[in-house]
């Protein structure tokens, strides 16, 4: 059972033809869906990606970062790359246990769902 990263979007900017004038200041954050290779379903996971310039220009207080990567220029190569490096890092013998992984690195849409709520 193996991780998969489906698909990818972004809602503010077209990934494949990403401004020329944001490649080095950015924040956006990224849906990320992600299933097994040998199931057509897909859970939606979510991260930020960061220039560091943007950080540099936004933050002047300390932060805590989750679910986050920080990078020096947009190249969604080279980002689709450490995502898949991290799904091969979550892989695991089931599919709760890779599931719980994947939640330490991005954020995933059931995060706060239980099942068993109680009025």
């Amino acid at each position: 059972m193996r991780l998969k990263l489906k698909n990818y979007d972004c809602s503010d900017f077209d990934l494949e033809d990403f401004p020329q004038d944001k490649l080095e200041n950015f924040c956006i954050l990224l849906t990320l869906s992600i299933g097994f290779d040998e199931s057509n379903g897909a859970d939606y996971f979510y991260v930020y990606i960061y220039s560091t310039e943007w950080l540099l220009s936004n933050i002047h207080r300390p932060m805590s970062l989750k679910n986050s990567i920080v990078t020096n220029r947009f190249n969604i190569e080279h980002i689709l790359k450490l995502i898949n490096d991290i799904l091969e890092i979550c892989n695991s013998t089931s599919e709760d246990k890779s599931i719980s992984n994947l939640a330490k690195y991005f954020d995933w849409e059931f995060d706060d769902y239980n099942l068993n709520i109680q009025d």
